[in-house]
C-alpha cells in the first residue's frame, strides 16, 4: 500500500533522520543523523526495516500526523504520550494504523526525543547518500506544518510478540561514559578533579551541541590550532565551560578536546534537556 503522512502540525523540531551523511566531512558537511541512534535503530527493527532506514525524529512537542493508508508503525525513545485517534498507544511495540487515523502527542513524561518508524519505504529527499535533514544540504532542516511525506509498499503487520523492553535507566542515568580526548593532558590536577567530582548542569542545547553551565577550576583554557572534531567531542571553551558536540556539529574546532563521549553516552545525552544534571566517568 502506498500512502502519505500529512503533518497537520509539525511539532517542535521534527525532522527526517537516518544514521547520518558519511563520506563528506572533508567538504565541511556534518554527519547529522538521529540524535539517539540506539532508539532509532530499535524503532526500525520492530517494524522489520533495515536498522539505518529513515525515521521521523520527534523532539519534546510532537506532531499531528494523518495517515492516508493502512500501515504499521513503532515509536521508541521518549514517552511523549502518543495517541491514535485520541486513544493512548504503547511505545516500543508495533501499532497498526488504519487509513485516515491521526497520530498525535501530549505531555513529555521522560526523555525528549522519540523516533517514529513505519513498515514502508519513506519517500523523502535524499542528498549525499542520506535522508537526514540539515540546513544548507537538504531543502529544509526540519518538517513544517502541512508537509507531506509519502511512503511506498506500506503493510499491516502482526502486533503479536513485537514489543521490546526498555530500561528506564537509559533515560534517567546521570552518569555519562567518556574517554580522554586528544588534549586531555592539558588539564591540571585541580581541573581533573573539577571535571569528574562535580555535577554538571545542562544549559542551552540543540542538535549541534550541549552547553554545560558549570566552570572548571581556573587553569588551562587556551585555544588550539583548528583541528578535527566528531560527535561526542567535549571541548573546553575560553570561558572555562564545556561544550559537548552532537550530531549536527561542525567538523573542525579550535578549542581543546578534553573528553570524548562514548556512543552510548551521546545517545543518552540526546535524551536530556536544559537543567538536567550529568556526571562524567571514564569508560
Amino acid at each position: 500500500m502506498n500512502g502519505t503522512m500529512i503533518f497537520h502540525k509539525a511539532g517542535l523540531q521534527s525532522s527526517i533522520q537516518d544514521m547520518g551523511r558519511y563520506g563528506y566531512r572533508k567538504y565541511g558537511v556534518p554527519l547529522s543523523g538521529s540524535m539517539d541512534q540506539n532508539s532509532a535503530i530499535r524503532a526500525n527493527l520492530i517494524v522489520g526495516n533495515e536498522p539505518g532506514a529513515p525515521v521521523v525524529e520527534i523532539t519534546v512537542v510532537g506532531p499531528q500526523i494523518e495517515f492516508t493508508s493502512d500501515a504499521t508503525i513503532a515509536l521508541v525513545g521518549a514517552d511523549l504520550t502518543p495517541k491514535l485517534d485520541k486513544k493512548p498507544i504503547s511505545l516500543n511495540t508495533r501499532v497498526n494504523v488504519l487509513k485516515g487515523q491521526v497520530l498525535e502527542f501530549g505531555k513529555c513524561k521522560y526523555g525528549i526525543r522519540a523516533y517514529l518508524s513505519i513498515a514502508a519505504t519513506l519517500q523523502s529527499e535524499k542528498v549525499m547518500n542520506s535522508f537526514s535533514q540539515y540546513s544548507g544540504i537538504t531543502s529544509d532542516h526540519q518538517l513544517r506544518n502541512g508537509d507531506q511525506v509519502g511512503y511506498m509498499n506500506g503493510k499491516l503487520m502482526s502486533e503479536a510478540s513485537s514489543a521490546i523492553k526498555i530500561d528506564k535507566k537509559y533515560f534517567n542515568t546521570k552518569k555519562l561514559e567518556v574517554f580522554p580526548g586528544p588534549e586531555f593532558n592539558l588539564l591540571g590536577k585541580d581541573q581533573l578533579k573539577s571535571v569528574f567530582d562535580q555535577d554538571w548542569t545542562i544549559g542551552p542545547n540543540n542538535r549541534m551541541g550541549y552547553q554545560l553551565n558549570n566552570k572548571l577550576m581556573p587553569g588551562h583554557t587556551r585555544e588550539i590550532i583548528t583541528t578535527q572534531t566528531i560527535p561526542g567531542t567535549i571541548q573546553l571553551t575560553p570561558a572555562g565551560k564545556l561544550l559537548a558536540l552532537m550530531r549536527d556539529a561542525q567538523v573542525t574546532g579550535g578549542y581543546p578536546r578534553i573528553l570524548q563521549l562514548s556512543e552510548l553516552s551521546i545517545n543518552q545525552l540526546a535524551q536530556k534537556t536544559e537543567r538536567s544534571i550529568v556526571r562524567f566517568k571514564i569508560a
